[in-house]
């Protein structure tokens, strides 16, 4: 029987207070075991087989991040990024440096909206490859005129409903695709093999796992799940607890058979829907006019009528729900239609909930939804708050009245934005200037780690992951200091190790 005590951090309970922690662990067979005070552990426990003793900090449960994109987090790792490219000058250069070497598809990752290039722009810096740069939200695609003629669009090209492609004032194509149609040209990209995919998707567990991300709910594409998640676990077991949801953005009935899978560290229970688009695209569904595109709310995505069936008969298959919605009328439509719905295998949920109104914020909390937010979204939306919304900013990125029950679950919506948890409960704990979204909605630690743990992962089909109490895997991160209420010492506190089912996956040799 394996034990392993560990001592001289902090050990967070989600049933203590923040300041009342214990400060030993014990671990039996990667489980934890019990948690103590002083040495009353280390000294009662002669047969221990290792004593790790640590220099302060905190130990934490592992992050559950409720909601990223895997697959696209590996590509993210191998393509362009533009994530920190904060100008059009910055993309532009970086492109042209990128078009330089090789000859097919130049694939970027992480456009930021202020940062959009013309078609001209496009085309200067490279010229002679098929390039695509993906929106920082995924919701828009922008391509050259070498990957215009190459997929022969045009404005008579029929394109997926949900989808639709900007033009010019002569009719041409601007080479910006929205929505649908932003999926629809994946079509033209290079075929991933099976064995490429699986290399991507062990490239991005590598990472998480070294920010302490024990486990995730994976919003990838479809394919990502037999010829990766599946294929991972049964020949090669995976390092994290994954749930994995099922893409399904034409309503059907192939995705409704589809079976589930609620077995070892692969889950499958869900089918993930869209209502509407993004704030930057401006297709968030809003129930009142954009303030910088006056007479346009956008609207929703899918033919509801087609949208609510399909929900009725996913549900009386026994699938679970998981529906993106951003704009106001987006989360009240979807807050009501799966309020309605059984929850037969998990909570239905919806993801992002970035703005709302009285009405929509009572339907959530009347509900037994779980609620989805990505506090960094907040952050890096706020340069384009005011603008596209005006005064409604001051219901915009509800958090703390999500925070009832353990129905709030945070995530980071990666690769739209950074991964580190350190950062994720950073965004939560700041407190709001006006101008900022909803006021007075910042988490406590306590909070945000709950939401980022436990929570998330109950809500992911794992009730046995996400504390430090008797009888969880034992999951864990060590940080090197205890960052508590404080936004911006979370950040500077290093991960130093990481345990997995008691086994540690991660070590810092400067701090441990």
């Amino acid at each position: 029987m394996a034990r392993t005590i560990f001592t001289g951090a902090k050990v967070h309970r989600h049933d203590r207070a923040w300041g009342d922690a214990d400060d030993e662990l014990l671990l039996e067979n990667g489980q934890v075991v019990a948690t103590a005070r002083g040495d009353e552990i280390s000294s009662a426990a002669a047969a221990a087989d290792e004593i790790v003793r640590l220099p302060g900090g905190r130990i934490l449960p592992g992050f559950f991040d409720a909601h990223l994109h895997v697959d696209q987090g590996g590509r993210l790792l191998a393509s362009l990024q533009l994530l920190d490219k904060s100008t059009k000058r910055e993309v532009l250069e970086s492109v042209a440096e990128a078009a330089k070497s090789g000859d097919g598809w130049l694939i970027g990752i992480g456009l930021s909206e202020h940062a959009w290039p013309t078609l001209a722009e496009r085309d200067q810096v490279c010229p002679n490859r098929p390039l695509l740069l993906h929106a920082r939200d995924y919701h828009t695609v922008l391509i050259n005129s070498r990957a215009i003629e190459q997929i022969g669009l045009t404005n008579e090209t029929p394109l997926p409903e949900g989808g639709w492609q900007e033009l010019d004032e002569a009719g041409f194509p601007r080479g910006i695709l929205c929505e649908n149609a932003a999926r629809w040209i994946e079509q033209f990209l290079p075929e991933e093999t099976p064995e490429q995919l699986r290399g991507l998707m062990r490239k991005a567990m590598r990472h998480l796992l070294s920010l302490g991300i024990t486990g995730v709910s994976d919003a990838g594409d479809p394919a990502s799940y037999d010829n990766g998640w599946l294929w991972l676990e049964e020949n090669e077991g995976l390092p994290l607890h994954v749930e994995s949801w099922l893409r399904c953005v034409h309503f059907g009935d192939d995705c409704i058979a589809q079976p589930r899978r609620m077995q070892g560290k692969l889950n499958r229970f869900r089918l993930k829907l869209f209502i509407d688009g993004a704030l930057g695209s401006r297709t968030a569904w809003m129930k009142h006019e954009y303030a910088d595109k006056p007479g346009h709310t956008s609207g929703p995505v899918p033919d509801l009528a087609v949208y609510d069936a399909f929900l009725k008969r996913g549900a009386d298959a026994g699938w679970s729900f998981t529906v993106h919605a951003i704009g106001d009328a987006g989360v009240d439509y979807v807050a009501e239609s799966l309020a309605q719905l059984p929850a037969r295998t998990g909570r239905h949920r919806i993801e992002h909930i970035q703005h709302v109104d009285a009405v929509s914020m009572q339907r959530m909390l009347e509900s037994d939804l779980a609620l989805s937010v990505q506090p960094t979204h907040r952050l890096d939306d706020l340069g384009m708050l005011r603008d596209r919304v005006g005064e409604r900013e001051k219901w915009a990125y509800p958090l703390k009245s999500l925070s009832v029950a353990d129905r709030l679950v945070l995530g980071s919506d990666w690769p739209v934005v950074d991964p580190d948890p350190r950062r994720t409960i950073r965004a939560a704990l700041l407190p709001r200037k006006p101008g900022e979204g909803m006021p007075d909605q910042h988490l406590t630690a306590s909070e945000a780690v709950l939401a980022l743990t436990r929570n998330a992962a109950r809500v992911a089909g794992f009730p046995n992951l996400g504390s430090l109490e008797p009888g969880y895997t034992a999951d864990m991160v060590w940080l090197d200091r205890d960052p508590g209420d404080d936004p911006d010492a979370w950040p500077e506190a290093k991960v130093g190790a990481v345990w997995t089912g008691g086994t540690r996956v991660k070590r810092d040799n400067d701090l441990i």
